[in-house]
């Protein structure tokens, strides 16, 4: 492997968590109160998504998940953990006596909307924190996603049918939530009822009926799902088709008159079909109410102030199958500034396969035929894989060849 292959595979900010992050005079804070608010102000302000605590054998390390990836930040004392724990617990309203088996709840912290998941680890209570923003949420439209035009216009299509199953397909983080909420929101009109079933129910939505899953009293999936359908809805968000049940009453609300709205958690758009194909749903009726897959990523944008431009060589992007007919295009690499606190990324933005389901494809769909088959006419009808959504995205200057092998790899 060549120096400048081993750049694409390097993790830039495998360093130490002090050179990233000044936590200078948090080793002095011994009271848990306090140490919990600090930790937690500075999560917000480097737009964490998460806060982790985790007890090792010795200390307790914390760490922010950032545009995706984790870093640590701070190691502090296991004398202070039980008082850290129980404090989280306190504004969680959740049992401070309760050591033994997992806990769930949320607080607020000022626009901050805090979920909290406490697990007995080997080493103590391990603490995980979701950090919501409502202010984020009240500003995302679908224009705002960071989708190519050609495939924002194509989910706008989509959301705009009467009726159908719309898919979101991606791994766990893919932002495929997000995608759907601002879906919802560009569609949440008094003029249409709306209801939504999830687990957990991520943000609250003004106008919006949501519906949080409890499965211990029979508030599953598709007993909600049944139950809607006799609530005169326009439109269904369904967190995730988890099981056949499920996704047979989910189909069958998008052939009844509504549109639905839903996710899978597939690599990529035709593995959504071959998905639900494996679910035993009966292929008339998925060719029927099937309209849309969108497969999405998140990847990090560069930060503009600090990015280095640079030429990778022609045999680099041979060897990785980039074909760059102008040789005048200049790529960028991540390096680091007070702008994006010393990360070189700053703020992520979604990639999306995009795949409309066209009569040929339906045809494909009732007779099973193969997944390879299927993407074929996906491809022919105007699909544009991932993974070249993602090298536009290097090309227009938004990202790097580095973040698209870390996200998309060998796809």
């Amino acid at each position: 492997m060549t120096d400048e292959e081993k750049t694409l595979t390097e993790d830039k900010l495998d360093r130490p968590y002090s050179e990233i992050f000044n936590t200078e005079g948090w080793d002095k804070i011994k009271e848990p109160v306090s140490l919990v608010n600090v930790i937690l102000t500075e999560a917000i302000k480097r737009r964490a998504s998460d806060v982790h605590f985790e007890p090792l054998e010795k200390v307790v390390r914390v760490r922010y998940r950032i545009d995706g990836l984790l870093y640590p930040v701070f190691f502090f004392s296991k004398d202070l953990h039980p008082g850290v724990v129980s404090r989280i617990k306190v504004l969680s309203r959740l049992d401070v006596a309760e050591r033994r088996l997992p806990q769930e709840g949320r607080f607020k912290m000022g626009g901050i909307d805090v979920r909290v998941s406490i697990i007995p680890a080997h080493f103590g209570e391990k603490v995980a924190l979701r950090i919501l923003d409502i202010r984020y949420l009240k500003g995302l439209t679908i224009d705002k996603l960071g989708l190519e035009e050609e495939i924002l216009k194509k989910y706008t299509r989509a959301i705009s049918r009467p009726f159908g199953m719309i898919i979101i397909a991606g791994p766990t983080g893919s932002g495929k939530t997000t995608t759907l909420y601002a879906a919802i929101r560009a569609l949440n009109t008094p003029q249409r009822h709306i209801l939504t079933i999830e687990d957990p129910i991520e943000y609250e939505i003004e106008g919006v009926n949501q519906v949080q899953v409890r499965e211990t009293i029979g508030l599953t999936f598709p007993a909600v799902l049944r139950a809607f359908l006799r609530q005169d809805p326009d439109i269904i968000m369904l967190g995730e088709m988890r099981d056949p049940e499920t996704a047979e009453v989910g189909i069958r609300s998008a052939l009844t008159g509504h549109l639905l709205l839903t996710t899978l958690h597939t690599n990529n758009a035709v593995g959504a079909i071959a998905r639900l194909i494996n679910l035993k749903i009966p292929t008339p009726l998925l060719a029927s109410a099937l309209i849309f897959v969108g497969a999405q990523r998140l990847i990090r944008k560069v930060c503009p102030k600090c990015a280095i431009p640079y030429k990778p060589s022609p045999e680099l992007l041979e060897k990785l199958g980039i074909k760059i007919e102008d040789k005048d295009i200049i790529f960028y690499r991540a390096n680091g500034c007070s702008e994006c606190n010393n990360l070189g990324y700053k703020g992520r933005v979604a990639i999306m396969e995009a795949l409309e389901i066209t009569e040929e494809i339906r045809n494909l769909i009732l007779t099973e035929a193969p997944e390879s088959q299927i993407k074929k006419a996906a491809l022919s009808s105007g699909m544009l894989p991932i993974k070249d959504v993602a090298m536009r995205k290097v090309l227009q200057g938004e990202t790097t060849l580095e973040e698209v092998m870390r996200v998309i790899g060998g796809e």
